[in-house]
């Protein structure tokens, strides 16, 4: 199963509890996908600027809003964590928040 038939299935299943725990990060993923205009397979596994950005952005609200660790936010979009500190970091820059 890839991820984006994971993150469709996971979004569908929000109440059940045995799948539960990823629910919260696919929802913000397909919510973030929806804004940027995209699928939810183009966010977990497009490589172009905005789809990085809709992605950067997702990964952000899933690190501030859950509190996911950076490396559990990393698996779940198939990167590595030091990719989701860039992305948190550049998506906070663009929002006018980041400082070093």
């Amino acid at each position: 199963m890839s991820r984006a038939t994971f993150l469709a299935a996971t979004v569908r299943v929000v109440a059940c509890p045995a799948r539960s725990m990823p629910a919260p990060m696919a929802i913000i993923a397909a919510d973030e996908a929806a804004r940027a205009g995209i699928t939810a397979d183009e966010i977990m596994t497009g490589t172009t600027r905005h789809i990085a950005r809709a992605r950067q952005d997702a990964m952000r609200r899933i690190r501030e809003g859950l509190g996911y660790s950076l490396p559990r936010i990393g698996r779940f979009f198939g990167r590595d964590h030091s990719t989701v500190v860039h992305g948190l970091r550049a998506s906070a820059a663009r929002a006018g928040e980041f400082s070093e």
